[in-house]
């Protein structure tokens, strides 16, 4: 039960912090792994997204980042990834995505906060501007991700471990993704959505005060706060999902994206902006989830969906065994 193993072992190193479940080598491999994608991605990467004001948010909003900077920065997701799977091999294909997910994730903590964007975009056309780009930018930063996915699948054929090839039937129920059932899949995103956008709502909490149009408004919260927030809510969705639908978690991450979209269509339609620009400071919003910036809802989220599978890899394990004793 290869997999299973694996996957005991990453949500005990992510969740619990408890490395008495890991062989040393299993715990060079994943520490490896993480730092390399936060020294490739995270720090040398982040030179071709970061903005021109060092505390400005990283965005594609105001044409900071060109097309050159994008495929350099997925160039390097792509080759960082294949890397992370020679270093983690035979664990490559349960590993490896670590690598971009904590650089992203790391890129996502170093940028500045929506209020950055917010407080030289004042007036009411400005921030149905930006609103109108960010609200598709989820999209954009996909990219990486997918690029890390084609790297992935690369190293899988060029590398191949008898010992992965065979997974006992056992361990194969537990493991298998259930991509061809496209209901399957539609169910996935509309619950990974609702499921975060509640999540968030509940775990990105700064000042919250009344207000009669829009119910109630909220201050902006801190990057680490936001980082928790969408980690948990996707946390949760995937473990959702692969537990009662038994999809991975490319489902909920790709969801990332769309809950941006839907966050911005529903939370920051002109009305509610304009209300807000009259009647509040630049640091408050109508809802907490439209003050997660795009990059931070994809990286934040893609790593969540990690650990969330994984937990859910592991309750199924622990359940079976149980029965089975």
């Amino acid at each position: 039960m290869t997999e299973i193993l694996v996957g005991v072992n990453l949500t005990g190193l992510l969740l619990k912090g408890k490395l008495m479940e890991l062989s040393l080598l299993m715990r060079l491999r994943i520490v490896v792994v993480m730092a390399l994608g936060t020294a490739v991605l995270g720090f040398f990467g982040f030179s071709f997204l970061a903005p021109v004001h060092p505390e400005g948010a990283v965005t594609i909003f105001g044409g900071n980042i060109t097309v050159i900077d994008t495929a350099i920065y997925a160039a390097l997701c792509f080759l960082v990834t294949i890397a992370a799977y020679l270093l983690s091999c035979p664990y490559g294909r349960q590993v490896a995505p670590l690598a971009v997910a904590t650089g992203l994730s790391v890129v996502a903590f170093r940028s500045g906060e929506m209020l950055t964007l917010v407080n030289v975009n004042l007036e009411l056309t400005q921030r149905v501007a930006m609103y109108s780009v960010l609200k598709w930018e989820g999209f954009y930063w996909l990219l990486p991700l997918l690029s890390a996915w084609c790297g992935l699948l690369i190293a899988q054929r060029l590398i191949k471990h008898s010992r992965l090839d065979t997974i006992p039937p056992e361990a194969e129920q537990l493991s298998n993704h259930n991509l061809n059932n496209k209901l399957a899949i539609v169910v996935a995103v509309i619950a990974t959505i609702v499921i975060a956008n509640f999540a968030i709502g509940i775990f990105a909490q700064d000042v919250r005060m009344f207000d009669r149009q829009v119910g109630s408004v909220v201050g902006q919260p801190s990057t680490s706060q936001i980082g928790f927030a969408v980690i948990t809510a996707f946390a949760i969705a995937s473990f959702v999902v692969k537990k009662f639908l038994g999809l991975n978690y490319l489902i909920c991450s790709a969801s990332a994206s769309l809950l941006t979209l839907f966050a911005v269509v529903t939370c920051a339609r002109s009305d509610v902006l304009e209300h807000m620009s009259l009647s509040w400071p630049a640091a408050f919003y109508s809802r907490a989830i439209i003050s997660v910036l795009p990059i931070q809802m994809v990286a934040f989220g893609t790593l969540g969906s990690i650990i969330g599978y994984w937990s859910a890899v592991r309750y199924m394990c622990w359940r079976r065994c149980t029965k089975a004793a």
